[in-house]
């Protein structure tokens, strides 16, 4: 859901066409669901939002009995409807970002890492919660601001930290584009931006044990983090990279 460009165009091939890291993160986001869902995945109907080149969605079909994949990007919807799977089908994003969908359409939402890459992250969200079923979960991957190393920018520390005029000399000074593309959130701002909705949170848990939920993407079982106490990773909760959080409608 990048504002104008294909993903290619904008981050590392690994972002998008890396098969493993893609089949890795696929299986992080199924373990949550499964944790946090009563009903079997094989029977209930998902949406990918900002599926890209579709890869994920394509590892989201073995466990759903249906998945959708849309984006804004045309480029990315034609590139990922070149995947042949059954009970897979892509769909164009309306040209002012509303999804092409009826209201509680689905069981399942899988909006991870997209909210910092729309025009209108509070339209996001409206067509999340509008789309998504009275008792239907969302699987939400959102960016924090005051991280180190931005995914998007790993050899351009503090990067989003800047202001965005700031951060667009940033990234131009060291040619990695002419501006600094997504608008990141710290923790507090993307729990306002999700208030419409009740949040399960499995950041900690998922530090804590990582192997159980399949995130060594996120980080290593051997991880000093993760040996950490609580009380000290409540403390550091404010400069986590990413949460991982489950979206019910209130």
């Amino acid at each position: 859901m990048i504002k104008n460009k294909f993903h290619s165009q904008v981050y590392k091939k690994d972002l998008v066409y890396e098969k493993k890291s893609r089949y890795i993160k696929t299986k992080k986001i199924v373990s949550i669901l499964k944790d946090a869902s009563k009903i079997k995945l094989d029977k209930l109907n998902l949406l990918d939002v900002g599926c890209a080149a579709g890869l994920i969605s394509m590892y989201l079909s073995r466990y759903f009995r249906k998945v959708v994949g849309t984006d804004i990007d045309e480029e990315a919807i034609l590139q990922a409807k070149k995947i042949k799977v059954r009970n897979l089908s892509f769909k164009l994003l309306n040209s002012d970002g509303t999804f092409p969908f009826k209201k509680n359409s689905f069981d399942v939402i899988v909006a991870n890492q997209i909210y910092e890459h729309v025009k209108s992250p509070k339209l996001l969200i409206n067509e999340i919660n509008r789309v998504l079923k009275p008792n239907g979960i969302c699987f939400f991957g959102a960016g924090n601001r005051l991280v180190i190393k931005d995914a998007h920018y790993p050899n351009l520390p503090f990067v989003s930290w800047f202001p965005i005029l700031i951060a667009d000399y940033y990234v131009r000074i060291f040619k990695y584009g002419s501006y600094y593309e997504p608008r990141l959130k710290t923790v507090f701002g993307i729990k306002k931006m999700l208030e419409k909705f009740t949040i399960e949170d499995y950041t900690l848990k998922i530090i804590k044990n990582p192997n159980s939920f399949y995130a060594s993407d996120v980080i290593s079982e051997n991880s000093l983090v993760s040996k950490l106490p609580n009380f000290i990773l409540n403390i550091l909760y404010f400069i986590i990279p990413n949460y991982l959080l489950i979206l019910r409608k209130k």
